[in-house]
């Protein structure tokens, strides 16, 4: 490769006189009629073939799993930019604090080494499966490490994730609920819970179906933005729309600075002798 014509070399998209190419495929005559969001995001990313089935299950876990609480971080990044009446610049704002926020898209995907272990571990004896998950995860928490899947915030009045009973209901639907990664998690999950009283979240749920479609974990991350993208809009729009002015001008008493102390600048130090203030 030149550095004075750099190339980069990618089978993505092209336009073409009357057409337009995904992956080398013709949108009129490969893909128009027989692609679904899922199956069409999934091969932008070079993900597994999904068909429409897949795609359904994927559309009731997007429902199972929305959580609109503007009081919930970080939408409510989007709910103070929004206050200024543009919700394309609130939702990148709350895209931009989901970057490896540990909650939401990047939270899920990070349940995936935890799927995959519970899986490997119950292999293809299932012996004494639930009796020898609760011990290797004793043994993770006994060392520190963080069991992504597992724990439900909300305090004590919430000792259950709601999402979990729709996320198998829509497993069970697609005959999803005895696929590998799936029973595993999900047995392994109620041993756990029972023993330890630490109940398991949607996170833990929704890595084990993607790892049953065949996806990757950075996949899986990418199609998680498309499966918040309505709260995260609909929070930025609404926020938007009522452009509320104790939004835009929060009482003083709700602000607290943090950071560095103020500094005087070099002409005011001259001005008053080098005394502070």
């Amino acid at each position: 490769m030149s550095l004075d014509h750099p190339v980069i070399v990618t089978d993505l998209g092209a336009a073409t006189h009357g057409d337009n190419l995904v992956r080398g495929l013709s949108v009129r005559d490969d893909l128009f009629g027989r692609e679904t969001r899922w199956s069409l995001l999934s091969r932008f990313v070079q993900g597994p073939d999904l068909d429409r089935d897949d795609a359904a299950l994927l559309d009731d876990v997007l429902v199972a799993i929305v959580a609109p609480d503007p009081r919930i971080w970080p939408l409510k990044v989007g709910w103070i930019i929004g206050a200024y009446g543009d919700w394309w610049a609130a939702g990148a704002a709350v895209q931009a604090m989901l970057a490896e926020c540990r909650m939401g898209p990047w939270a899920c995907a990070a349940a995936y080494e935890t799927a995959t272990a519970l899986a490997a571990l119950r292999g293809d004896d299932a012996t004494d499966f639930e009796k020898r998950a609760v011990a290797w995860i004793r043994d993770q928490w006994d060392v520190g490490t963080v069991v992504w899947g597992f724990g439900v915030a909300g305090g004590a009045g919430r000792a259950r994730d709601e999402r979990m009973d729709l996320i198998d209901a829509a497993a069970r639907r697609h005959g999803r609920d005895q696929h590998r990664h799936y029973r595993a998690s999900l047995d392994a999950a109620a041993a756990i819970q029972a023993a330890t009283g630490r109940a398991p979240n949607m996170a833990l749920a929704v890595a084990s179906l993607a790892l049953d479609l065949g996806l990757t974990r950075a996949q899986f991350e990418a199609l998680m933005y498309q499966v918040v993208e309505p709260q995260v809009l609909g929070n930025a729009y609404e926020s938007a729309r009522l452009r509320s002015p104790a939004l835009r001008e929060l009482p003083l008493g709700y602000v607290r600075y943090v950071g560095a102390s103020h500094r005087r600048s070099p002409a005011a130090l001259r001005s008053d002798g080098g005394a502070g203030g």
